[in-house]
């Protein structure tokens, strides 16, 4: 299920965050990788990023779980905004890694 992740370098961002649009009809996107390929998207996932380092890894997540079909067809069934982000919350919550809290310095 192809979604549309635009975004933009860290230097641009004024606040962090993640804008999420589902579309009611599919709109065409130019495809990753390609020069003249485009494909339909129904969701639209833009990472809005401010740290330089987590921004490549932020990616890769929000693109694995893009990948998931079952969560891409979740967050597109969501009845409002409210429900979008509520599902949202939790796919990303279940798709981040776990930090282990610092260790207290002596």
């Amino acid at each position: 299920m192809p979604t549309a992740i635009p975004h933009a370098d860290p230097q641009h961002v004024l606040t962090p965050g993640l804008a999420l649009a589902t579309l009611a009809r599919p709109v065409p996107f130019g495809e990753m990788g390609t020069r003249d390929s485009t494909v339909e998207v129904r969701l639209i996932a833009m990472p809005l990023l401010t740290d330089a380092r987590e921004h490549l890894e932020a990616l890769q997540r929000l693109m694995g779980l893009l990948s998931d079909e079952t969560a891409v067809q979740e967050l597109l069934d969501a009845k409002d905004d409210q429900q979008l982000r509520e599902r949202a919350e939790v796919r990303l919550a279940a798709a981040l890694p776990t930090r282990r809290p610092a260790e207290p310095h002596a």
